[in-house]
């Protein structure tokens, strides 16, 4: 009889898969075994409680065959425990799921090195930058992102890995056809489209309260170390910290201010004895000798030296009545940003002020103002000297070598000091701009605020 089809009746006929393999385990028999026994002998061999006896002493096999043909119907792959790809790592734990239900392609994960992922729903850009930063590194250097695909955190962690050409693999406390949160709906196809999204729960099956704690040891279970970038002291990343420990896995932890409730939690774990994880070489490098021919530590981006001096941003302010019209950006694909150079759309002004010569792509390599309308909202130094004035353009001259993505949060940024929420009005994504303001911060030409704003120098 078809193996995975007596799994689906086990899973369908206990409610749950959880601790399901482990019950098979130490019942000593197979699966087809367990088939065949009566009510009273599944009570006599002790593995299973009196009613999952009950249960199953049912051995109706049509829920599992239409749970069979769901799968089937929406490319939902099934990955039994004794299957090849199914990983060694979660094999290792105490309480491995039985089944894995994947959408997307879940590669062999025994021969890479994994990081799980996890923070607080409610991050501050503290938080989701530094999740984005070390997550685009460990995906870029050949590492697994891992998370959970919620809010805050593990959104930052995927989109880093994704953004980068990267592979991320979300665990999900729900069916795998089942989004949740619904603000992530993009983020789920795009880890679809180019990782895995894997849960131990069928199809259809919605999440509650009680799915996302047991999801945890999955998440974990899959990797060689957790890194918790953000929680707070009753957080639920603290859950899958405790499992990381339990399972024997390295855990990391990302200092916070002292005082702020935001990174208690993270604050708490270092006091306990986890590794600190100031950048992504932290973690790196630790595995780099493990996974040598996967993992490549010398690929993360290394702040560079300050050489030679950089050009400053220079602020030109003076009266106009005649404003630009604002670029459209417009990004083939979300692979080609922020690296690619996007197509811009700008109609011709009235007015147009003089460029250095050359084509497009000359003038990229080298320092040229940019131009940009402000509203009439002045500094108070502003308008002691332009009183009363329409608008104000400010001339910023950028140095060589910014992204486009880097370009427009600088030029947005001379304007006054802004959160990365209020840097939205580029037309970036939220990823992209907290990504630009890592790079833009570590190369000495942005510095972060009180309250998470940032400000040019």
């Amino acid at each position: 009889m078809n193996e995975t089809i007596l799994w689906l009746w086990l899973g369908v006929k206990c409610a749950s898969l959880t601790s399901l393999y482990s019950r098979v385990r130490a019942s000593g028999l197979s699966v087809e075994e367990i088939y065949a026994l009566t009510e009273a002998e599944i009570v006599a061999n002790g593995a299973f409680t009196k009613n999952m006896a009950s249960f199953l002493s049912d051995k109706d096999l049509s829920a599992a065959h239409n749970a069979l043909r769901e799968c089937e119907e929406k490319n939902v792959s099934i990955i039994r425990y004794t299957d090849e790809l199914y990983p060694q790592k979660l094999r290792d734990i105490q309480d491995p799921p039985a089944l894995l239900y994947c959408l997307g392609e879940l590669r062999p994960l025994d021969n890479v090195f994994t990081l799980a992922c996890v923070g607080t729903r409610e991050a501050t850009s503290y938080g989701r930058r530094t999740a984005y930063t070390v997550c685009h590194d460990v995906a870029k250097c050949g590492g697994v992102v891992v998370s959970g695909m919620a809010k805050g955190i593990d959104a930052a962690c995927h989109s880093a890995a994704i953004d980068c050409g990267g592979y991320t693999v979300a665990v999900l406390g729900n069916g795998v056809d089942v989004v949740y949160p619904k603000e992530n709906e993009r983020l789920y196809r795009d880890i679809v489209r180019f990782g895995a999204v894997v849960s131990e729960y069928p199809p259809t099956v919605r999440a509650t309260r009680f799915t996302f704690p047991k999801r945890n040891r999955i998440i974990s279970g899959l990797c060689d170390a957790t890194a918790v970038f953000e929680a707070a002291s009753r957080s639920g990343a603290l859950i899958t910290a405790e499992d990381a420990v339990k399972q024997g896995r390295k855990l990391f932890s990302v200092p916070h201010y002292v005082g702020e409730s935001s990174g208690e939690g993270n604050n708490e774990l270092l006091r306990r004895g986890a590794i600190p994880l100031i950048n992504s070489g932290d973690v790196l490098e630790r595995f780099g000798n493990v996974y040598v021919s996967t993992l490549k530590p010398e690929n993360r981006w290394i702040k560079p030296e300050n050489t030679a001096p950089r050009t400053p941003v220079s602020e030109t302010l003076f009266k106009t009545t005649d404003p630009d019209s604002a670029a459209e950006i417009v990004y083939k694909d979300r692979r080609e940003a922020p690296d690619e150079t996007p197509e811009i759309a700008v109609p011709a002004p009235e007015k147009k002020p003089e460029r250095p010569a050359g084509t497009p792509s000359e003038r990229k390599s080298a320092d040229f103002a940019r131009e940009i309308e402000t509203p009439e909202r002045l500094t108070e130094e502003v308008d002691t000297f332009f009183p009363k004035t329409k608008s104000v353009r400010i001339t910023v001259s950028l140095p060589d070598g910014l992204s486009p993505s880097e370009q427009k949060v600088a030029v947005s940024l001379a304007k006054g000091n802004k959160t990365p929420d209020m840097l939205l009005e580029t037309g970036l994504g939220i990823s992209e701009i907290l990504y630009a303001l890592t790079l833009l911060e570590v190369k000495g030409y942005v510095a972060p605020l009180p309250g998470g704003a940032y400000k040019l120098i």
